[in-house]
């Protein structure tokens, strides 16, 4: 299976789980089958709203093969990989080839503060393993390491397919957009706060973290994006902001679906 492009709005899935903590097959199904109906163009899965560093592996797997079986190949999946121990990464990732997907994204390695020299060799690891495209996901808040521009294009590179920037520092993304020269490398944002400044970098692959009640503005946003006039996307750019408030407020996880 050829990967599909990473492009337009890609929703951090949130994962449902039942009471005993397994994750609720019944539904993701239907949720997944929703945001499609919505225009999503993908969907990034097993991120932190989708509590995948809470989950082990065969559980991560479950996700990936529910989502990829509902999808039936509709919309591009990103599917989160990262563990803090490179051993479990490359475990997850060589199982996920079999799955019709479209690239893996890792966290940096997490717990330990780890050196620039270490989180390039981790990645050079993760793209060696497997032929499927490999994403860094940049989330210093979690990981406590802020993958710099420098690093980002020495592993772009080395066959690095592009990057989830969750950081929240538009500065750092538009370094990241200015060092990169590798030709189609995917900059992905992950904050819906950011939508306006990226696209006026030039910019529009975003992965908002509030799926449920903003997709609608995301995907209309995005799908008009040819010829826009920025000026006239203020009232847009604080309905996200509003999105975010509310999300910061009332959000929990892991999402545990009432019996």
């Amino acid at each position: 299976m050829t990967p599909k492009k990473i492009q337009g709005i890609l929703p951090a899935l949130i994962t449902p789980f039942d009471n005993e903590g397994e994750v609720h097959i019944a539904c993701l199904k239907r949720y997944v089958r929703h945001l499609i109906t919505k225009k999503v163009h993908g969907l990034f899965i097993c991120g932190s709203y989708g509590s995948g560093p809470l989950m082990p592996p065969n559980q991560r797997m479950q996700v990936a093969e529910t989502v990829a079986e509902e999808a039936k190949g509709q919309i591009s999946i990103l599917f989160h990989v990262g563990y803090a121990d490179l051993k479990t990464t490359l475990q997850l990732a060589r199982e996920a080839e079999s799955l019709a997907i479209d690239g893996l994204a890792s966290v940096t390695p997490f717990y330990y503060r780890h050196n620039r020299q270490a989180i390039i060799d981790y990645y050079r690891r993760l793209i060696d393993a497997t032929p499927m495209p490999i994403f860094l996901y940049n989330n210093p808040k979690y990981a406590h390491f802020t993958a710099t521009s420098d690093v980002l294009a020495e592993l772009a590179d080395y066959g690095l397919a592009g990057v989830k920037d969750s950081s929240g520092d538009i500065a750092l993304f538009y370094n990241f957009l200015g060092e990169v020269k590798k030709e189609g490398f995917t900059f992905l944002i992950g904050s819906q706060t950011h939508l306006v400044p990226a696209m006026i970098g030039g910019h529009m692959v975003v992965s908002p973290g509030f799926p449920m009640p903003s997709q609608n503005l995301f995907c209309r946003f995005t799908n008009s994006a040819n010829g826009i006039d920025i000026r006239k996307q203020q009232p847009c750019k604080k309905r996200p902001m509003r999105c975010e408030k509310l999300r910061a407020k009332e959000s929990r996880s892991p999402f545990i679906m009432p019996s």
